[in-house]
């Protein structure tokens, strides 16, 4: 299995403090059975969550000398917030893409982003392939689910995480997941782990058995199979 968003690079955002809570975090992961984790720590413009690309670069590459004794493989990405200068934050290597043409990118929890199918379609004229991270988490999308059929429909791609099927982010993000999940919209799954304690890991078990009571095992099979493009 491939997890594509957790925030395991240490000490660079919100996620783990230290090379050893990584190590835990990836030990836990291999525990579960995953065999490959895509990092992608934040990058918010004006904060102090924006490494540019050297230093992310830095930082993984500590991290894959670090666990090199585990038996994962470690690829790079970011989790990028929605702003109208993507394109060219990426041109001037702040913003990494996972592979060569993949944007994993969240937007504002409570307020629209205006002009976003304009912003969308230009990336994808640029040869720029967008991914939405947890679209069952924002509020606009748990208030009308026509918006996300909208998107859907435009061939936005979605990243769900695992814990909103056991109610991690509340009822309404259970609610809409289970949506995604009944009509084939999610494409990609992630952990979005911060922590090494964090309740996924030992919830995992039952979030796989009712991912697979929603959609079956060859629906879930093939969503884990996706993220093979990203990494390919």
């Amino acid at each position: 299995m491939i997890d594509t968003h957790l925030h395991v690079l240490p000490a660079i955002d919100d996620g783990s403090r230290s090379t050893a809570e990584s190590l835990e975090i990836l030990q836990n992961l291999i525990d579960l059975g995953f065999t490959d984790a895509i990092c992608t720590p934040h990058y918010l413009p004006d904060s102090d969550y924006c490494p540019n690309n050297q230093r992310k670069r830095a930082v993984f590459s500590a991290l894959q000398t670090a666990a090199q004794h585990l038996p994962i493989n470690l690829h790079l990405g970011n989790e990028a917030y929605i702003d109208t200068d993507l394109y060219n934050l990426i041109q001037a290597d702040e913003i990494q893409l996972i592979g060569d043409r993949f944007l994993l990118f969240e937007l504002p929890f409570y307020a629209e982003f205006q002009g976003l199918p304009d912003l969308l379609h230009n990336l994808k004229v640029k040869g720029i392939t967008p991914i939405l991270a947890h679209p069952e988490r924002y509020v606009y999308f748990q208030e009308n689910y026509g918006l996300v059929d909208q998107f859907k429909a435009s061939g936005l791609l979605f990243q769900s995480n695992y814990g909103s099927i056991v109610g991690q982010y509340g009822k309404s993000a259970e609610k809409l997941v289970k949506y995604l999940f009944k009509n084939g919209y999610v494409d990609f799954l992630g952990t979005d782990i911060h922590r090494a304690n964090s309740q996924v890991f030992l919830k995992f078990p039952r979030i796989k058995r009712k991912i697979i009571r929603l959609i079956g095992v060859e629906n879930f099979e093939q969503i884990i199979a996706n993220a093979k493009e990203l990494i390919n």
